[in-house]
């Protein structure tokens, strides 16, 4: 399906090795943060999102008290927003213009688990593509394929 390995290179994943934080963060942790983002746009050679997006975080803490979750995704989007004065080039927007644009937000909080090191997992991916790729399983659950040729084809029921 050449149209869902589009969709799946289409997609950003970022992983931050640092300790999930709230609004409290540092500003060195908040700029090394970002820092990583930057690092891994520009090595993908990719900008800013423009249109809606799907955004999935999954937070690992070794913390014997770590943040409440629902402190966590404001702080996340506001740096994967607009970069602070001391990240490194010279973006004004790192993932995206805006957080409106945001239209599916997915945290998983792993705290209970054995990792060796806290860690930070982002994925992002226009929202478009998570649409058709919920179409996609959609269509398998309900076998709406003709499997007549070499090549499934969508058909509809009737």
């Amino acid at each position: 399906m050449p149209s869902r390995r589009r969709r799946f290179y289409r997609r950003l994943r970022f992983m931050i090795d640092q300790q999930p934080q709230s609004k409290k963060i540092s500003n060195t942790d908040a700029a090394k943060f970002q820092d990583a983002i930057v690092e891994e746009l520009e090595a993908c050679k990719r900008s800013a999102f423009t249109g809606p997006i799907v955004l999935q975080m999954d937070l690992f803490s070794t913390s014997k008290t770590p943040p409440a979750i629902y402190a966590l995704p404001k702080n996340y989007l506001d740096l994967l927003g607009k970069p602070k004065t001391d990240v490194r080039g010279d973006r004004q927007r790192l993932l995206y213009l805006d957080d409106r644009q945001v239209k599916a937000l997915i945290i998983r909080q792993h705290w209970d688990c054995t990792v060796d090191c806290p860690h930070i997992c982002v994925e992002a991916e226009p929202y478009r593509d998570f649409l058709a790729d919920i179409d996609l399983v959609d269509r398998v659950i309900r076998n709406l394929f003709d499997d007549s040729r070499d090549q499934f084809k969508y058909s509809t029921i009737e």
